[in-house]
Protein backbone atom coordinates (compact mmCIF):
# COMPACT_ATOMS: atom_id res chain seq x y z
CA UNK A 1 0.00 0.00 0.00
CA UNK A 2 1.38 3.39 -1.00
CA UNK A 3 1.67 5.90 1.79
CA UNK A 4 3.17 9.35 1.61
CA UNK A 5 1.48 11.35 4.35
CA UNK A 6 4.81 12.16 5.95
CA UNK A 7 5.98 13.79 2.72
CA UNK A 8 4.00 16.97 3.17
CA UNK A 9 5.93 20.02 4.30
CA UNK A 10 6.20 23.76 3.69
CA UNK A 11 8.30 23.36 0.55
CA UNK A 12 5.69 21.10 -1.02
CA UNK A 13 3.08 23.84 -0.81
CA UNK A 14 4.37 25.26 -4.09
CA UNK A 15 2.84 22.28 -5.93
CA UNK A 16 -0.71 22.94 -4.70
CA UNK A 17 -3.16 23.61 -7.55
CA UNK A 18 -0.46 22.98 -10.17
CA UNK A 19 -1.19 20.90 -13.28
CA UNK A 20 1.66 18.39 -13.55
CA UNK A 21 2.22 15.83 -16.29
CA UNK A 22 4.47 12.84 -15.56
CA UNK A 23 5.68 10.33 -18.13
CA UNK A 24 6.37 6.74 -17.12
CA UNK A 25 4.06 7.28 -14.16
CA UNK A 26 2.33 3.89 -14.10
CA UNK A 27 4.97 2.40 -11.81
CA UNK A 28 8.17 2.99 -9.87
CA UNK A 29 9.59 6.48 -9.46
CA UNK A 30 6.93 8.09 -11.65
CA UNK A 31 4.13 6.54 -9.62
CA UNK A 32 5.72 7.68 -6.37
CA UNK A 33 6.03 11.22 -7.74
CA UNK A 34 2.37 11.16 -8.79
CA UNK A 35 1.18 10.06 -5.35
CA UNK A 36 3.33 12.55 -3.47
CA UNK A 37 2.24 15.44 -5.71
CA UNK A 38 -1.42 14.48 -5.40
CA UNK A 39 -1.06 14.38 -1.62
CA UNK A 40 0.20 17.95 -1.86
CA UNK A 41 -2.89 19.05 -3.80
CA UNK A 42 -1.53 19.02 -7.33
CA UNK A 43 -3.58 17.87 -10.32
CA UNK A 44 -1.56 14.98 -11.72
CA UNK A 45 -1.63 13.82 -15.34
CA UNK A 46 -0.49 10.19 -15.20
CA UNK A 47 0.92 9.00 -18.54
CA UNK A 48 2.50 5.75 -19.65
CA UNK A 49 2.29 3.21 -22.47
CA UNK A 50 0.20 1.01 -20.18
CA UNK A 51 -3.12 2.85 -19.85
CA UNK A 52 -4.57 0.17 -17.55
CA UNK A 53 -1.70 0.64 -15.10
CA UNK A 54 -2.09 4.43 -15.44
CA UNK A 55 -5.76 4.20 -14.53
CA UNK A 56 -4.89 2.08 -11.51
CA UNK A 57 -2.61 4.85 -10.23
CA UNK A 58 -5.36 7.40 -10.85
CA UNK A 59 -7.84 5.25 -8.92
CA UNK A 60 -5.40 5.03 -6.00
CA UNK A 61 -5.00 8.80 -5.99
CA UNK A 62 -8.74 9.45 -6.19
CA UNK A 63 -9.38 7.10 -3.26
CA UNK A 64 -7.23 9.46 -1.21
CA UNK A 65 -9.24 12.45 -2.46
CA UNK A 66 -6.56 13.50 -4.93
CA UNK A 67 -7.09 14.73 -8.49
CA UNK A 68 -5.58 12.80 -11.40
CA UNK A 69 -6.17 11.75 -14.99
CA UNK A 70 -4.72 8.91 -17.05
CA UNK A 71 -3.45 9.08 -20.61
CA UNK A 72 -1.74 6.53 -22.82
CA UNK A 73 1.50 8.04 -24.11
CA UNK A 74 4.37 6.61 -26.14
CA UNK A 75 7.23 9.04 -25.52
CA UNK A 76 8.94 8.06 -28.78
CA UNK A 77 6.08 9.70 -30.70
CA UNK A 78 6.13 13.50 -30.60
CA UNK A 79 2.60 13.60 -32.06
CA UNK A 80 1.30 11.80 -28.98
CA UNK A 81 2.87 14.43 -26.73
CA UNK A 82 1.16 17.10 -28.84
CA UNK A 83 -2.22 15.38 -28.53
CA UNK A 84 -2.02 14.75 -24.78
CA UNK A 85 -0.66 18.17 -23.82
CA UNK A 86 -3.20 19.90 -26.05
CA UNK A 87 -5.98 18.03 -24.23
CA UNK A 88 -4.50 19.06 -20.88
CA UNK A 89 -4.34 22.71 -21.98
CA UNK A 90 -7.91 22.60 -23.27
CA UNK A 91 -9.17 21.24 -19.96
CA UNK A 92 -7.04 23.17 -17.46
CA UNK A 93 -5.92 26.19 -19.54
CA UNK A 94 -2.30 25.61 -18.55
CA UNK A 95 0.45 23.10 -17.86
CA UNK A 96 2.62 24.08 -14.93
CA UNK A 97 5.15 21.25 -14.81
CA UNK A 98 6.20 18.35 -17.00
CA UNK A 99 8.34 15.60 -15.47
CA UNK A 100 9.99 13.55 -18.20
CA UNK A 101 10.54 10.38 -16.23
CA UNK A 102 10.01 7.54 -18.73
CA UNK A 103 13.13 5.45 -19.30
CA UNK A 104 14.57 1.98 -19.68
CA UNK A 105 17.74 0.29 -18.47
CA UNK A 106 20.32 -1.40 -20.67
CA UNK A 107 23.26 -3.21 -19.11
CA UNK A 108 26.06 -5.36 -20.47
CA UNK A 109 29.37 -5.10 -22.23
CA UNK A 110 29.46 -2.83 -25.28
CA UNK A 111 30.33 -5.79 -27.52
CA UNK A 112 26.98 -7.39 -26.66
CA UNK A 113 24.69 -4.38 -27.23
CA UNK A 114 23.27 -4.41 -30.76
CA UNK A 115 22.22 -1.46 -32.90
CA UNK A 116 18.49 -1.93 -32.31
CA UNK A 117 19.02 -1.73 -28.54
CA UNK A 118 21.02 1.48 -28.94
CA UNK A 119 18.22 2.94 -31.05
CA UNK A 120 15.53 1.94 -28.55
CA UNK A 121 17.25 3.37 -25.49
CA UNK A 122 18.07 6.58 -27.34
CA UNK A 123 14.49 6.95 -28.54
CA UNK A 124 13.05 6.46 -25.05
CA UNK A 125 15.63 7.86 -22.62
CA UNK A 126 16.81 10.86 -24.61
CA UNK A 127 14.56 11.71 -27.55
CA UNK A 128 11.43 10.95 -25.50
CA UNK A 129 12.61 13.56 -23.01
CA UNK A 130 13.38 16.03 -25.81
CA UNK A 131 9.93 15.58 -27.36
CA UNK A 132 8.16 16.14 -24.04
CA UNK A 133 10.27 19.21 -23.31
CA UNK A 134 9.74 20.60 -26.80
CA UNK A 135 5.95 20.39 -26.77
CA UNK A 136 5.58 21.64 -23.18
CA UNK A 137 8.07 24.46 -23.86
CA UNK A 138 5.89 25.80 -26.68
CA UNK A 139 2.91 26.22 -24.35
CA UNK A 140 4.95 27.40 -21.40
CA UNK A 141 6.51 30.21 -23.45
CA UNK A 142 3.01 31.42 -24.33
CA UNK A 143 2.00 31.21 -20.65
CA UNK A 144 5.13 32.98 -19.47
CA UNK A 145 5.77 30.34 -16.81
CA UNK A 146 6.36 26.63 -16.29
CA UNK A 147 8.85 24.02 -15.17
CA UNK A 148 10.50 21.26 -17.18
CA UNK A 149 12.03 18.46 -15.13
CA UNK A 150 14.06 15.70 -16.76
CA UNK A 151 14.96 12.53 -14.91
CA UNK A 152 18.51 11.43 -15.66
CA UNK A 153 20.62 9.33 -13.26
CA UNK A 154 23.87 9.30 -11.36
CA UNK A 155 25.10 8.04 -14.73
CA UNK A 156 24.20 11.41 -16.16
CA UNK A 157 27.12 12.75 -14.10
CA UNK A 158 29.68 9.93 -14.04
CA UNK A 159 30.63 7.08 -16.33
CA UNK A 160 30.91 3.38 -15.60
CA UNK A 161 31.71 0.18 -17.46
CA UNK A 162 28.86 -2.15 -18.48
CA UNK A 163 26.29 0.62 -18.95
CA UNK A 164 27.68 2.50 -21.95
CA UNK A 165 24.29 2.91 -23.65
CA UNK A 166 22.56 4.01 -20.45
CA UNK A 167 25.41 6.40 -19.57
CA UNK A 168 25.33 7.93 -23.06
CA UNK A 169 21.60 8.71 -22.91
CA UNK A 170 21.65 9.98 -19.34
CA UNK A 171 24.66 12.24 -19.99
CA UNK A 172 22.71 13.61 -22.94
CA UNK A 173 19.70 14.30 -20.70
CA UNK A 174 21.85 16.14 -18.15
CA UNK A 175 23.70 18.26 -20.70
CA UNK A 176 20.53 19.10 -22.61
CA UNK A 177 18.74 20.14 -19.44
CA UNK A 178 21.55 22.47 -18.37
CA UNK A 179 21.64 24.09 -21.81
CA UNK A 180 17.87 24.53 -21.89
CA UNK A 181 17.86 26.01 -18.38
CA UNK A 182 19.96 28.94 -19.61
CA UNK A 183 17.64 29.57 -22.58
CA UNK A 184 14.38 29.08 -20.73
CA UNK A 185 14.87 31.47 -17.80
CA UNK A 186 14.12 34.56 -19.94
CA UNK A 187 10.68 33.07 -20.68
CA UNK A 188 9.91 32.46 -17.01
CA UNK A 189 10.49 28.71 -17.35
CA UNK A 190 12.50 26.66 -14.86
CA UNK A 191 14.46 23.60 -15.96
CA UNK A 192 15.84 20.96 -13.61
CA UNK A 193 17.49 17.59 -14.04
CA UNK A 194 17.22 14.82 -11.44
CA UNK A 195 20.29 12.61 -11.02
CA UNK A 196 19.47 9.94 -8.43
CA UNK A 197 21.39 6.88 -7.38
CA UNK A 198 19.89 3.41 -7.40
CA UNK A 199 16.19 3.44 -6.51
CA UNK A 200 14.09 0.42 -5.58
CA UNK A 201 11.87 0.21 -8.68
CA UNK A 202 11.13 -2.35 -11.39
CA UNK A 203 13.77 -0.88 -13.71
CA UNK A 204 15.92 -3.96 -13.26
CA UNK A 205 13.02 -6.27 -14.07
CA UNK A 206 12.05 -4.73 -17.39
CA UNK A 207 15.37 -3.58 -18.84
CA UNK A 208 17.68 -5.21 -21.37
CA UNK A 209 20.52 -7.14 -19.76
CA UNK A 210 23.40 -8.95 -21.43
CA UNK A 211 25.82 -11.26 -19.61
CA UNK A 212 23.85 -11.16 -16.36
CA UNK A 213 20.10 -10.78 -15.96
CA UNK A 214 18.49 -7.99 -13.96
CA UNK A 215 18.49 -9.86 -10.65
CA UNK A 216 22.12 -10.89 -11.05
CA UNK A 217 23.09 -7.34 -12.01
CA UNK A 218 21.46 -6.06 -8.83
CA UNK A 219 23.63 -8.42 -6.80
CA UNK A 220 26.85 -6.79 -8.00
CA UNK A 221 25.81 -3.15 -7.54
CA UNK A 222 28.15 -1.24 -5.23
CA UNK A 223 25.32 0.68 -3.54
CA UNK A 224 22.06 -0.22 -1.82
CA UNK A 225 18.68 0.69 -3.30
CA UNK A 226 16.88 3.79 -2.05
CA UNK A 227 13.21 3.65 -1.04
CA UNK A 228 11.19 5.01 -3.96
CA UNK A 229 8.95 7.24 -1.81
CA UNK A 230 11.95 8.84 -0.11
CA UNK A 231 13.49 9.38 -3.55
CA UNK A 232 10.31 11.09 -4.80
CA UNK A 233 10.30 13.42 -1.81
CA UNK A 234 13.94 14.38 -2.32
CA UNK A 235 13.33 15.02 -6.02
CA UNK A 236 10.33 17.24 -5.34
CA UNK A 237 12.16 19.15 -2.62
CA UNK A 238 14.91 19.90 -5.14
CA UNK A 239 12.31 20.99 -7.71
CA UNK A 240 10.68 23.28 -5.18
CA UNK A 241 14.07 24.93 -4.60
CA UNK A 242 14.69 25.12 -8.37
CA UNK A 243 18.03 23.35 -8.14
CA UNK A 244 19.69 23.00 -11.54
CA UNK A 245 20.89 19.45 -10.77
CA UNK A 246 19.05 17.48 -8.10
CA UNK A 247 21.36 14.81 -6.68
CA UNK A 248 20.63 12.14 -4.09
CA UNK A 249 21.46 10.19 -2.00
CA UNK A 250 24.59 11.69 -0.49
CA UNK A 251 27.00 9.08 -1.85
CA UNK A 252 26.27 10.28 -5.39
CA UNK A 253 27.59 13.74 -4.53
CA UNK A 254 30.78 12.15 -3.23
CA UNK A 255 31.07 9.93 -6.30
CA UNK A 256 30.59 12.92 -8.62
CA UNK A 257 33.03 15.02 -6.61
CA UNK A 258 35.72 12.35 -7.01
CA UNK A 259 35.04 12.10 -10.74
CA UNK A 260 35.45 15.86 -11.14
CA UNK A 261 38.70 15.95 -9.17
CA UNK A 262 40.14 13.17 -11.31
CA UNK A 263 38.36 10.44 -13.27
CA UNK A 264 41.33 8.19 -12.48
CA UNK A 265 40.25 8.04 -8.84
CA UNK A 266 37.29 5.89 -9.88
CA UNK A 267 39.23 3.55 -12.18
CA UNK A 268 40.19 1.05 -9.42
CA UNK A 269 36.53 0.80 -8.37
CA UNK A 270 35.45 0.27 -11.96
CA UNK A 271 38.09 -2.42 -12.55
CA UNK A 272 36.97 -4.37 -9.47
CA UNK A 273 33.33 -4.06 -10.50
CA UNK A 274 34.09 -5.22 -14.05
CA UNK A 275 36.14 -8.17 -12.79
CA UNK A 276 33.32 -9.34 -10.49
CA UNK A 277 30.75 -8.90 -13.26
CA UNK A 278 32.74 -10.87 -15.84
CA UNK A 279 33.39 -13.67 -13.38
CA UNK A 280 29.68 -13.98 -12.54
CA UNK A 281 28.71 -13.76 -16.21
CA UNK A 282 31.17 -16.54 -17.07
CA UNK A 283 29.75 -18.77 -14.32
CA UNK A 284 26.20 -18.00 -15.40
CA UNK A 285 26.91 -18.86 -19.03
CA UNK A 286 28.65 -22.07 -17.98
CA UNK A 287 25.59 -23.17 -15.97
CA UNK A 288 23.27 -22.41 -18.89
CA UNK A 289 25.33 -24.45 -21.38
CA UNK A 290 26.09 -27.39 -19.07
Amino acid sequence: MFTNSKFTNSKMKCFADKVILITGAASGFGRALAHTLATNNATVIVTDLNIIACQKVVNEIEKSAGIAQAYSLDVTQVTQFEEVIEQVINQYSQIDIIINNAGIAVSGEFKDIDASTWRRITDINFLGMVYGSQVAYKYMRKQGFGQIVNVASMYGLVSSPLVSAYVATKHAVTAFSQSLRDEACDYGIKVNVICPGFIATDLFKHGTFKGLDGKQTLSVLPFSLMNVNVAAHKALTGMASNKAIIIFPRYIKTYWWLARISPNLLKPIHRVFLKIYRKKALLSNHKETS
